[in-house]
């Protein structure tokens, strides 16, 4: 047995997958990051403090960086773990799903399923797979582990263009591709797990929806004060927490705020040029809590060339218009509350950190930790405390005592 064995006979078209970007499209992009446009110094992007956005030397110095990075090693690490490609139907149309994977040899493996978010991918979880390898066996691997590409990102399906996406979408897709590779529920036995970050935390979120979704576990549920709670209720640790996170709404939304009211817009601008998608999503990705600056670029350069050689720029932003878009919650209706079970990560340096006894007043919480390091890019800054929290999550969930 090894982690490529699939432990269930798919009843939907899976077949192995391993990315190549043809020369021409590498070449062309360096091409592109070679003959840039010049771009004016200001005060803002010279001498200017950081939060105004990126500086004019970072852009110079990653176009430098970008220009002479390695992507075959990127397709090579993609291809060290199994990865496929899997086609489900939704609403007239083929979605093919890109995954990686580790199927476990354990007959009563349940499955998880992670979803990454914006400006991220499936490299986010990377460092965490890594770990799962070296800590485990096919043998002793307590779950299948299944980490796809939500629809418009990365070698997934970009969205249809006669429906207007959402997160219940993305999530029933989902349910439907896991349900397609045997671990659906069936009778009171079978399902799968779900864990989520930023989008994915929504697409996660809506899969408590679906029968065969027995619980998840979030690192990101943003929220302000509940009702019924006060901010009196919180210690100091988690008080100062939801400070920074009331200053990061007033003034780090700008981008939500582009993406849900003119997506066309910025979508239109991203894939015009490869220094736009650098600034736009390097910026973010710079939040990382790495602290190997070597690593941090390799994840900033491997993402932004997935986004461009994927042409996905546009295709992925689809959440914002509709969650919070003039047609918003029109077309996505989170679960008021969460009964089935839950766990949370609480990483202090989330970008939204809500404290665990607000989630509590929202959710059937039956594992929580928090966790004074790390960011809203929880699975790259602290990919084993992640792994750990959803593991004992599981336990609880599936009935030992609740961790909290």
């Amino acid at each position: 047995m090894s982690f490529y064995t699939l432990p269930h006979a798919p009843t939907i078209p899976v077949v192995e997958f391993h990315p190549h970007v043809p020369d021409a499209a590498i070449a062309d992009l360096r091409h592109r990051l070679a003959y840039a446009a010049p771009r004016a110094r200001t005060w803002d992007n010279t001498n200017g403090p950081a939060h105004l956005g990126t500086s004019h030397d970072w852009v110079s110095d990653m176009i430098e960086k970008w220009r002479a990075f390695d992507w075959r090693a990127v397709e090579a690490e993609i291809s060290s773990f199994p990865s496929y490609h899997a086609t489900v139907q939704y609403k007239g149309h083929a979605y093919k799903i890109h995954f990686l994977a580790l199927f476990s040899a354990k007959r009563d493996a349940t499955p998880i399923v992670f979803s990454h978010g914006w400006p991220g991918s499936v490299l986010e979880f990377v460092p965490m797979l890594n770990h799962i390898k070296q800590q485990y066996s096919p043998a002793t691997l307590p779950n299948h582990i299944i980490v796809p590409s939500l629809v418009g990102y990365g070698f997934s399906s970009p969205p249809a263009t006669d429906l207007a996406f959402g997160s219940y979408d993305n999530a029933a897709i989902l349910d439907s591709m896991m349900a397609g590779l045997g671990f659906g529920r069936q009778a009171g036995k079978g399902g799968y797990y779900a864990q989520g970050g930023d989008i994915g935390s929504f697409v996660t979120r809506q899969l408590t929806k679906f029968d065969s979704c027995i619980g998840i576990h979030l690192n990101f549920l943003p929220m302000g004060v509940p009702k019924g709670a006060s901010l009196a209720e919180l210690d100091e640790t988690d008080s100062h927490a939801m400070a920074r996170g009331l200053k990061w709404r007033q003034w780090g939304e700008g981008y939500r705020i582009e993406h849900s009211t003119k997506p066309a817009t910025i979508g239109a601008i991203l894939d015009s040029s490869p220094v736009a998608v650098l600034c736009w999503i390097g910026e973010k990705l710079e939040g990382i809590r790495i602290t190997d600056r070597a690593q941090k670029l390799h994840f900033i350069l491997s993402d932004l060339s997935l986004y461009w050689y994927t042409n996905t720029a546009a295709t992925c932003i689809w959440e914002y218009r509709s969650a919070w878009g003039m047609e918003g919650h029109n077309n996505e209706d989170y679960p008021a509350r969460i009964d089935k079970p839950v766990g949370y990560s609480q990483f202090m340096y989330e970008i939204m950190p809500t404290p665990i006894p607000f989630m509590r007043r929202v959710a059937n919480v039956v594992h929580a930790k928090r966790h004074l390091e790390g960011g809203h890019f929880a699975a790259l800054d602290e990919p084993v405390a992640l792994w750990e929290d959803v593991q004992d999550f599981v336990k609880a969930a599936s009935g030992a005592e609740p961790k909290l």
